[in-house]
């Protein structure tokens, strides 16, 4: 069936909570060494030369291996086009859009995911990632943002559950073994050159080597998989080193129930896994030949394994809604980014072509009827009048200000204490307007000062660098006014809200049709509610 909501003004509240931005908490649990068993020690962070060569690792899934198709497993919850997703992945959604926002009901959650998918994957195939995310080459990549905000977003959910898995004995996993790397092979690897780099994609073939070299291996402890068995079955976890079987080969995860684990149970990190999730500024460090910042950036991507089979065990999350959910954050990011690209979310920091050209589209009838409409917008000072003390020196400057303080009036400090010539009259400086305070430092500051409050003492600068004295100011009022509605200052401003306005409008327009057309399918029984509660939802967004 096909869901349809009306469009909305204003910026879309993301009550997914899983945009980019959102990786405070994992700050939390950054001592993978503790957290995350270390059955390898630690001292192969930095390797001696003669260890270079990386040895060979043991069959297993990687960083890298592409996502499966999000189609496999129960029957979806929600479907959106090809994209599905199960009861349980969109209860951890639930889970983090309450920690945010207590009242948010399972149907605004679906919307939302509805939204961000239908506008992400528009946004994707009209506009590109290249142009919505244009500092993609020196930040996170969209994959990378994707995956951080998710384990984070997670890690919020499940705060204190994590924090105690974390906390126990032995963790949540352990490294079971650790490859060499240095300084020199990290160098020789990446090609490392003194060169600035603005956008340091590598080539292919070298990106291929890097997914060659292995890092770290790891394993997710849980009650039906351990690595190795000892007297008993219980584990038996090794010291330094490698983990090998009484045969002294490489464990190949024979522990009882290894053919039931969880898809999170084991796996490795590649350098080529944490090049790809690193930021320009990050692998300068690797260029640098950094080898124990490469090491730790792959005991974090272990440690978000660790807490991926966590959430796999605990709440019934598999692979595919894994891989779903990235979709959806990815989604959900590139809705933002579209927005921002488009004008409808309007940011000094950011410029948007789509805005300007909007905006220069603007006539200047609209703007004044803007101007008349907003007859609080455009405001400037005209005029102030203050008053002031000067001393050539701090010391009586400062003695000036102490007086003050004890509640002297400012006329007889001003007159006992100042050496500028207006003393006698108490330092009034009058009137000063808005072409004084362009050409006079004092008349300058006075304009930016709040009326009341006593400023000072305050170094004076003088001419070509030398001592100007010191100055107590003090504004006593201030008269506003307002830009006229020729004014560039105006024109600027009016255009460019007109042209906020159009955007806005203009993707609330878009929206509604793409959730109009999109294929939408959900299973009542399993979400709790049906159409008629998801069309309402994504009505009142």
């Amino acid at each position: 069936m096909r869901v349809a909501a009306r469009a909305r003004r204003g910026v879309v509240l993301a009550v997914l909570a899983l945009g980019a931005g959102t990786v405070a908490l994992a700050q939390e649990s950054r001592a993978v060494v503790r957290a995350f068993g270390d059955d390898a020690g630690r001292g192969s962070d930095r390797a001696s030369s003669s260890q270079d060569a990386v040895s060979p690792a043991p069959p297993g899934p990687t960083m890298s291996d592409p996502p499966r198709p999000a189609v496999a497993g129960a029957h979806a919850a929600l479907r959106v086009g090809g994209w599905r997703l199960s009861a349980a992945a969109l209860a951890l959604l639930d889970r983090v859009a309450r920690v945010r926002q207590p009242d948010a009901s399972a149907a605004t959650v679906a919307a939302a995911a509805l939204e961000d998918r239908v506008v992400g994957e528009y946004a994707l195939a009209s506009v590109g990632d290249d142009a919505l995310f244009d500092n993609r080459f020196v930040a996170l990549t969209p994959e990378a943002s994707a995956e951080a905000s998710l384990v984070a977003s997670i890690e919020t959910a499940w705060h204190a559950e994590l924090a105690a898995a974390f906390a126990k004995d032995g963790g949540l996993g352990r490294v079971v073994r650790r490859h060499p790397l240095t300084a020199d092979r990290l160098r020789a690897l990446l090609g490392a050159g003194t060169q600035v780099r603005l956008d340091d994609r590598l080539p292919a073939a070298r990106e291929a080597a890097l997914g060659e070299v292995v890092l770290l291996e790891w394993r997710v402890d849980g009650a039906d998989f351990r690595v190795g068995r000892g007297p008993g079955g219980a584990a038996d976890l090794r010291g330094a080193g490698d983990v090998r079987d009484a045969r002294g080969d490489h464990d190949r995860c024979d522990a009882p129930g290894a053919a039931d684990r969880h898809p999170f149970d084991s796996g490795r990190a590649t350098l080529a896994d944490v090049w790809r999730r690193l930021t320009l500024q990050e692998r300068n460090a690797l260029y640098n030949g950094d080898a124990a910042y490469a090491m730790h950036q792959a005991e974090e991507l272990a440690r978000r394994a660790a807490i991926r089979g966590w959430v796999s065990r605990h709440a019934g999350i598999g692979e595919a809604d894994f891989d779903a959910l990235l979709a959806l954050v990815a989604d959900h990011d590139r809705r933002i980014a579209f927005m921002r690209w488009s004008g409808a979310v309007a940011e000094d920091h950011y410029h948007s072509a789509e805005l300007e050209r909007l905006r220069k589209a603007v006539s200047d009838d609209d703007v004044r009827r803007w101007y008349d409409a907003h007859p609080d917008a455009f405001p400037r000072t005209e005029r102030v009048r203050a008053r002031h003390v000067h001393c050539d020196d701090e010391a009586p400057c400062n003695d000036a200000s102490a007086a003050l303080g004890r509640g002297e009036s400012f006329d007889a400090v001003a007159r006992r204490l100042s050496s500028a010539g207006d003393a006698a009259a108490g330092g009034d400086l009058g009137w000063i307007d808005a072409q004084r305070a362009r050409e006079d430092w004092l008349a300058q500051l006075a304009f930016a000062l709040p009326p009341g409050p006593v400023a000072g003492p305050l170094r004076k600068p003088g001419a070509d660098g030398a001592d100007g004295g010191w100055e107590i100011v003090q504004v006593l009022e201030r008269v506003q006014g307002r830009h006229p509605a020729d004014s560039e200052a105006v024109r600027f401003g009016a255009g460019r809200a007109i042209a906020h306005e159009q955007a806005v409008a203009r993707y609330g327009e878009l929206r509604a049709r793409l959730l109009a057309q999109a294929d939408v399918e959900l299973d009542p029984a399993q979400l709790g509610f049906g159409r008629e509660a998801l069309a309402a939802a994504e009505a009142a967004r």
